[in-house]
């Protein structure tokens, strides 16, 4: 099936944009995250979703599995932490795979979501110092609400979902993964849904909304083939190369 015959038939109306019923809420920290990766119907769920490691809940530690609770517009899921770069603020989060007995439910659900749900596309080239590229930053006041009987995210003003900036590499540094983001109205404090995604102009994922815990609410974004860890990229975001 076409991505785009896809959309159309398995994801809920959205007043926002096509691309918001990949985005998620994390209750706990307030925080939202993404839907990357690929579903394959008769082959291997290869999606997960991506967000800013603040956002995730650390009040229980290994062995124990600390189950993030998150919203989407399919209903509530059940996922842990596969992976944190607490320094770059950035996080993978999964289904527990371990126990089915346990668990098991939390993966049914994960799987339903990702089959009904079109996961955003990475954005595989990254920033280099001083280019400056248009964005659109996902906007805080979108919100998951029932729809016709079905929860989705809509949006209460005329961005639809999302405010207009700027993306701007670091000066003279290759290796940050980090890069400054702004709005085309100048005011930074809009940019408080840490988390969620940012796009590039075609619409692919250029980064997350992060700065949390390395610099209290002043936001960057984060590249994430960049900004996790390497054996993390390959695992779950398919290498940088590919």
């Amino acid at each position: 099936m076409k991505n785009g015959n896809r959309l159309n038939q398995l994801m809920p109306p959205c007043e926002a944009d096509p691309g918001l019923p990949a985005v998620v809420r994390l209750p706990v920290k307030d925080g939202f995250g993404v839907l990357v990766g690929n579903y394959d119907p008769d082959g291997a769920n290869r999606c997960v979703i991506l967000t800013a490691a603040g956002c995730v809940d650390i009040r229980q530690t290994w062995p124990d599995l600390c189950i993030q609770s998150v919203e989407t517009w399919a209903g509530p899921l059940g996922l842990i932490s596969y992976a944190e770069e607490r320094i770059y603020d950035i996080a993978i989060l999964g289904p527990p795979y371990e126990n089915y007995e346990v668990y098991g439910k939390e993966r049914e659900a994960w799987d339903e979501f990702c089959a009904k749900t079109m996961p955003m596309k990475l954005a595989r080239e990254a920033l280099i110092p001083g280019q400056r590229i248009g964005v659109r930053i996902f906007q805080r006041d979108a919100v998951c609400q029932r729809v016709d009987g079905r929860l989705t995210w809509v949006t209460r003003s005329a961005a639809q979902g999302w405010m207009r900036g700027k993306a701007k590499g670091w000066q003279g540094d290759m290796d940050v993964p980090s890069f400054g983001i702004s709005t085309d109205q100048g005011d930074i404090s809009y940019i408080n849904a840490f988390g969620g995604p940012i796009l590039n102009e075609r619409g692919q994922l250029l980064g997350i909304i992060g700065g949390y815990e390395g610099t209290g609410e002043f936001p960057v974004g984060v590249q994430p083939l960049s900004g996790l860890p390497t054996w993390a990229v390959r695992e779950f975001l398919g290498g940088p190369d590919e």
